[in-house]
């Protein structure tokens, strides 16, 4: 009985090219955002937690301010706090005269953090140029196929037709 094994094999940097300042192409991936950065991006993906963090970024206010201002269930408005606070994005004290109110304000310290890897990594000074490998090889190699002569011509067929 033989036994055949399914190889799974991965081509080398030299024959995937190179890449920008003759990097091999397995170097060429950027490091992933810092983690404070990636659960920003993560919890304002949606919608209506973006639009009430963007409120919350005018200043301090009341869980019952937000919903009227939003036009939300209050439980609605809760839930996106909890994820957010949860995130550590903002801060939530309770009304010194009425303890049924949470008033909610940005923590300051957690965003900037998130801002600083925000901007480290995906600031527009750091867009660079690469040439895919494919076409660097194109170019080593040279056309593969030659293009038709003229636009709607069939290539010719050898043998009968």
């Amino acid at each position: 009985m033989s036994s055949d094994k399914a190889m799974v094999t991965t081509p080398s940097a030299d024959a995937l090219g190179t890449v920008q300042a003759g990097l091999p192409a397995s170097a060429a991936l950027p490091p992933d955002v810092r983690p404070a950065t990636a659960e920003l991006l993560k919890v304002l993906a949606d919608g209506t937690r973006r639009q009430i963090f963007l409120v919350i970024m005018r200043g301090e206010f009341c869980n019952c301010e937000l919903s009227e201002m939003l036009g939300l269930p209050q439980n609605l408005v809760s839930h996106h706090l909890r994820k957010l606070r949860q995130a550590g994005f903002i801060e939530e004290h309770r009304d010194p005269h009425d303890g049924r109110w949470a008033h909610i304000t940005v923590n300051l310290e957690a965003l900037s953090a998130a801002w600083e890897g925000l901007e480290e990594a995906l600031h527009p000074s750091r867009t660079g140029w690469h040439a895919p490998a494919c076409q660097v090889r194109a170019k080593k190699l040279g056309p593969a196929v030659s293009p038709p002569s003229s636009v709607g011509s069939t290539p010719k067929r050898d043998g009968p037709t």
